[in-house]
């Protein structure tokens, strides 16, 4: 496969998808989260300026927080058994206002891990291997 059907087939592949166990009211929900387009991903960024007093915002140039809170409508659905039922924005709102730190924290790295961490990870194995393969080939004997 070339570089055109390696996009193509990019295009048409499923997303990936994490789920995150919330709880509500003493009941258990679930969350799920699907990675968005790296250009909208990357545009939401900008609109959230880093908190520099942690080590996140200033590694990565935004407040993954806020960012979380501002995309969930857009990337997460809740799940009633294998229905995935879409929540307003409002309704997002309000179940931020209903969940704990420890909840929004599990959101907030899902989210990341989804679109950004799973790239830089591929990005930084794809590396090693060119990496190595320049040194090997430098290294070979003839």
């Amino acid at each position: 496969m070339g570089f055109r059907e390696d996009i193509a087939a990019a295009n048409v592949a499923p997303a990936a998808s994490l789920t995150v166990p919330v709880e509500v009211n003493g009941k258990r929900y679930k969350l799920k989260f699907t990675k968005m387009l790296g250009t909208e991903y990357a545009a939401e960024t900008l609109l959230h300026p880093p908190n520099i007093e942690t080590s996140f915002g200033r590694e990565y140039g935004y407040d993954i927080h806020s960012l979380s809170r501002a995309v969930a409508p857009r990337c997460g659905v809740l799940l009633d058994g294998k229905v995935e039922e879409t929540l307003t924005p409002e309704e997002w709102a309000d179940l931020f206002l209903a969940l704990d730190g420890g909840a929004h924290e599990q959101i907030a790295n899902t989210i990341f891990q989804l679109n950004e961490y799973s790239s830089a990870k591929a990005v930084a194995a794809a590396r090693k291997v060119l990496d190595g393969t320049a040194l090997n080939s430098v290294l070979r004997p003839v």
